[in-house]
């Protein structure tokens, strides 16, 4: 995982940091984009979770099968035990021509499932049925 940004401060006793200022995180496709990150890594252990705050923040990944994935959110964790993607506020994800808008929606990126909603709210979807091109290879998607 490679992070960089304009500041950074790590307190090594509680295992937090906080970047700040454009910040991007790469971990092999995924890319999340920012203000302001604060990671989780406690001390002799992998690193827990990582929030990205935005107005918005964003990620693009490219799926298992090959298709692009965009979304944006007020606030975004990336929990890598799990490889999930959480957005909430205002949240939208959009793969091909399909496009997901809800309070809360979770990418899982190791296998390309979208879950959204939460108790209370709607969730607005737009599908475009047949053949879609996969915008990372510029073939069809299969």
């Amino acid at each position: 995982m490679h992070v960089s940004a304009d500041h950074f401060h790590f307190d090594q006793k509680s295992g937090i940091g906080v970047y700040t200022g454009g910040v991007r995180v790469q971990q092999n496709s995924l890319t999340i984009v920012g203000e302001r990150l604060t990671v989780v890594a406690p001390p002799n252990a992998p690193v827990e979770r990582l929030s990205m705050e935005g107005t918005p923040a964003r990620f693009s990944d490219v799926t298992p099968k090959g298709r692009k994935v965009d979304g944006h959110a007020a606030h975004m964790r990336y929990l890598p035990a799990s490889q999930q993607v959480h957005l909430d506020g205002a949240a939208e994800l959009t793969e091909g021509a399909n496009t997901f808008s809800s309070a809360h929606i979770v990418y899982d990126t190791k296998t390309g499932v979208v879950t959204a909603g939460t108790p209370g709210t709607r969730v607005e979807a737009t599908l475009v049925p047949g053949k879609q091109t996969a915008p990372a290879t510029g073939k069809p998607a299969p």
